[in-house]
């Protein structure tokens, strides 16, 4: 049995700005200030699917450079 490497299956997160670039109002010149924010894991929620009869993913926002779910708002401020 082999091992795939994780960087021949997942691209490593480019940051924000980089990875929607396209559908953000930035010129193509801009050069943006990152510390690599979003791109945080999507967990399921077994117990919550249960409950609601739906499908229950949560986001880990808590693994963004400061901790907080606010780092997606400023990287655009």
């Amino acid at each position: 049995m082999s091992t795939v490497p994780p960087t021949a299956v997942h691209k490593p997160w480019p940051g924000l700005i980089a990875a929607y670039r396209d559908r953000l109002p930035v010129e193509d010149n801009w050069t943006p200030v990152t510390l690599l924010e979003g791109g945080t894991p999507l967990i399921s929620a077994p117990r919550l699917s249960e409950y609601t009869g739906c499908t229950v993913h949560l986001k880990v926002e808590g693994l963004n450079p400061t901790g907080s779910f606010k780092d997606r708002g400023m990287t655009m401020a």
